[in-house]
């Protein structure tokens, strides 16, 4: 499994990494102040340049 998070992951670029390596990349996102991440793709909810859904306990 690979996560992407930090800035947005250009689409080319993962299907790149896809092509390459066969995995599919799953993206986050995450505030330093709120936590390591309040947002996460899943297996079943995975979209290229979606961030997915809010974790849960999560507001924003």
């Amino acid at each position: 499994m690979t996560m992407s998070g930090g800035m947005a992951l250009q689409m080319e670029t993962a299907r790149q990494w896809e092509d390459v390596t066969g995995g599919t990349i799953y993206e986050a996102y995450g505030l330093t102040k709120a936590s390591p991440a309040v947002t996460l793709s899943t297996i079943t909810h995975n979209h290229l340049g979606a961030v997915g859904k809010l974790l849960p306990a999560t507001k924003i």
